[in-house]
């Protein structure tokens, strides 16, 4: 998201870098409450870790 927004690492500036990660964390934003700019920040994590999850439980049943 940072480096879309400020055009970090030579990408272009693309203001609406964020749209999409912001709906992909809406709902653990919801299931946080008011956890405010806090829960925001850390809900894309939320998503990586499951499906850093996902990928290695089908990685065990293909063993």
């Amino acid at each position: 998201m940072a480096i879309g927004t400020f055009g970090l690492f030579g990408q272009e500036r693309d203001p609406l870098s964020a749209v999409y990660l912001v709906v992909l964390g809406t709902p653990w934003i919801q299931l946080a409450g008011s956890g405010g700019p806090f829960a925001a920040a850390l809900a894309p994590g939320a998503n990586l870790l499951i499906l850093l999850l996902i990928c290695r439980w089908f990685d065990r049943r293909k063993q």
